[in-house]
């Protein structure tokens, strides 16, 4: 769980370095059978794999879920949901 915490805050980062040592940590959930759960725009809500970022935006469609929110899960067991913006107004931006 401490190695997904500290994924997350290195993926926050925009330096190089930071971006760096996250992808070796990333292999290494991997190669320990943990899997990325990753939410694309355009999926359907599920509660038992994300939580929604805004719980006022009842939507059942994913907008988006920026790198550093994805969820995590070893085998069938989820670790962290992703979280998810289910919000519309969101993509208004774009």
């Amino acid at each position: 769980e401490k190695l997904i915490v500290l994924w997350r805050v290195l993926n926050k980062s925009s330096d190089e370095l930071s971006q760096y040592y996250a992808q070796i940590l990333y292999g290494a959930l991997n190669d320990f059978g943990v899997e990325a759960i990753i939410p694309q725009p355009g999926d359907h809500y599920r509660p038992e794999i994300h939580q929604r970022e805004d719980q006022s935006m009842l939507s059942n469609q994913i907008v988006k879920c920026e790198r550093y929110n994805w969820g995590w899960k070893l085998d069938e067991i989820v670790l962290s949901k992703a979280v998810v913006c289910t919000s519309c107004e969101e993509n208004t931006n774009e």
